[in-house]
């Protein structure tokens, strides 16, 4: 497991500081439309690079696939903090994204698949991804004090990095159970429900981390306070991963995905009201219930629940609504929002709306006795 767990935290490692660009066009004196639509156009690219790159994993493997989509970028990169202008970073970011925006599901798949086979939970490997985010988003906070150059010297050395270990050949391990198999018994409807409202939650989490700095920059906190919010917000997940596997078997993963789309609705509309970091640092912590959840029980569904010749299919479908559909909607469009009404009360009436999901999810979870496609 150590060739996975270490996998995990260094694909962790670069969203980390790739959530920490928008502090840096803050920094740059972008406005929220054009903050909005820098991290959008390289995460939307995931709608095209998605099925581009997972067929072509089908057709020539998964090692040379990765190979080409972490070295990339590693120089990509670069155009984002060269380029003088607007428009240039815009174009190094729709570059630099085509590879950035399909490197954690096709590595993490490629990681899923593996421990499947050797009959080894995720959960650990998937808490030490998060143990890594948080580092790196502590000390990329840190560092942008010193000066933005350094966190595109830090991501590079992690896309490198990622590119090592994935020569590594992932073996079967002397002491491993029996693989883990999907018992089928998911459906196409059942996952477009699950993941129609996960995506709609995630994109309220998508705006609020679009937007962080702007609010932590209202409130005249530190440049660092937003790295050290993303530390926060990262280890805030470690209790649920620990947890995962006794509270999916407990009550499934629809009931569990309506209580994550419930916890992202009172962040973002609780956050509205934060008098102090202290006060705010409490309300992050709901963040531990948040994303995690709603990406841990769609996810689980789609590998333990549906047939197996409609995973990679459903992998790619999730993918493109989480890391495409979720930036226009919770970055780009965001930026337009923020702008037309405040942050402030923006929070608070996305809240209200994603709280009013929860609650019809978990209506309809009950009612359709969905909470028995658990893992047997």
């Amino acid at each position: 497991m150590f060739f996975e767990a270490t996998t995990e935290w260094l694909i962790y490692s670069t969203q980390a500081i790739i959530n920490l660009f928008s502090q840096y066009f803050k920094n740059e004196g972008f406005s929220p439309v054009q903050i909005g639509l820098l991290v959008t156009v390289g995460r939307v690219m995931s709608l095209i690079a998605n099925p581009f790159w997972f067929t072509l994993k089908g057709k020539y493997g998964e090692k040379k696939i990765i190979s080409i989509i972490t070295l990339s970028p590693l120089f990509l990169i670069w155009g984002i903090y060269l380029l003088p202008s607007f428009k240039g970073k815009l174009t190094a970011m729709v570059l630099s994204g085509f590879f950035l925006s399909v490197i954690l599901p096709i590595v993490e798949g490629r990681v899923i698949s593996t421990l499947m086979r050797k009959g080894i939970e995720f959960n650990p490997s998937r808490l030490i991804g998060s143990v890594g985010f948080a580092a790196t988003a502590f000390i990329a906070g840190l560092l942008m004090n010193i000066g933005f150059f350094f966190i595109f010297i830090l991501l590079s050395g992690l896309l490198f990095l990622i590119f090592l270990l994935n020569r590594n050949e992932y073996g079967t391990s002397k002491g491993a159970k029996k693989a883990h198999t999907t018992d089928a018994k998911g459906n196409w409807t059942s996952y477009f429900i699950m993941l129609i409202s996960g995506v709609t939650a995630l994109t309220s989490a998508i705006f609020y981390v679009t937007f962080l700095p702007i609010y932590l920059g209202q409130k005249g906190y530190p440049i660092s306070f937003t790295g050290f919010s993303f530390f926060i917000f990262a280890l805030s997940e470690v209790p649920f991963l620990i947890l995962s596997k006794k509270i999916i078997n407990k009550i499934g993963e629809p009931i569990l995905l309506s209580t994550g789309i419930l916890a992202c609705g009172l962040r973002i509309l609780l956050s509205a009201y934060s008098a102090n970091f202290t006060t705010f640092i409490f309300i992050s912590l709901l963040h531990g219930w948040g994303y995690i959840v709603i990406y841990f029980s769609i996810y689980h569904f789609i590998h333990y629940h549906m047939p197996e010749n409609n995973i990679n299919k459903a992998q790619a479908i999730f993918w493109m609504g989480m890391t495409g559909i979720g930036y226009i909607i919770g970055s780009f469009l965001g930026g337009f929002v923020v702008e037309s009404i405040g942050l402030l009360d923006s929070f608070f009436i996305i809240g209200i709306v994603i709280i009013l999901i929860a609650i019809i999810v978990a209506i309809w979870s009950i009612k359709d006795h969905l909470i028995v496609l658990k893992e047997p």
